[in-house]
């Protein structure tokens, strides 16, 4: 479509206008209304936009309730968008529902943005790759800070318990928040 041009061209505000124009042109066709509430989305979310751009792809995934392709694409979609907004917890839900239609979609497109989303995925929960070269004991350690922290407040719901979920303080809970922060804007130091 016009859109997905658009969005590889690096225009991501016409490719949502684009979305936008299809999805008024579309009418009552289900499977035009989905495309473009899906390349609504993925604009929305080169624009940062990422609550609009998954409420899109809900509501493609509930226009096309019976079909694995639209399941997949869009539970791979919101997983990315989630991610992308350190939500682990809905982006991992997603991840898992997708897999699920993904062994029964036969499709390149599919596969591939599938390959991608989990690689994605995988740097969501924490870990230290043996293989490593070389290690920055003081940048692992923030790592590990700002997971605990990412981790804890998604499970307490709240800025106000997490800390208690982790057995440390409020002002030590915040900084290692802003340490994990501080790595995941720099470059990794192992190889």
């Amino acid at each position: 479509t016009e859109s997905r041009l658009l969005r590889a061209m690096g225009e991501f505000q016409a490719a949502e206008e684009s979305a936008m124009k299809a999805l008024d042109l579309g009418g009552k066709q289900r499977f035009i209304r989905i495309d473009a509430h899906i390349a609504c989305g993925e604009a929305r979310v080169e624009l940062n936009r990422i609550d609009e751009a998954c409420q899109d792809f809900i509501i493609a995934q509930g226009e096309g309730l019976d079909n694995r392709k639209v399941q997949a694409v869009c539970n791979l979609h919101l997983a990315r968008a989630y991610a992308r907004k350190r939500d682990q917890c809905r982006a991992l839900h997603h991840h898992e529902e997708a897999t699920r239609h993904v062994a029964h979609v036969d499709n390149a497109f599919v596969q591939s943005l599938a390959k991608t989303v989990d690689k994605l995925i995988e740097r969501v929960d924490f870990y230290i790759p043996f293989s490593s070269q070389k290690l920055s004991a003081w940048e692992w350690e923030k790592r590990l800070h700002g997971f605990l922290a990412d981790w804890a407040k998604h499970r307490a719901g709240n800025e106000g318990e997490p800390s208690k979920l982790l057995g440390i303080s409020k002002q030590t809970f915040y900084n290692w928040k802003l340490e994990g922060d501080s790595v995941r804007e720099q470059p990794s130091t192992h190889e």
